[in-house]
């Protein structure tokens, strides 16, 4: 694997975990209604 492939999948990683965090304050949001 290339480094800049590695970099890549790291970058994803990342998106990744910040995509989960927006979705659990969304379920937060809806379950406080």
């Amino acid at each position: 694997m290339t480094a800049g492939a590695a970099r890549g999948q790291e970058e994803e990683k990342e998106e990744k975990e910040e995509v989960v965090e927006v979705v659990v304050k969304m379920v937060k949001v809806v379950e406080a209604r």
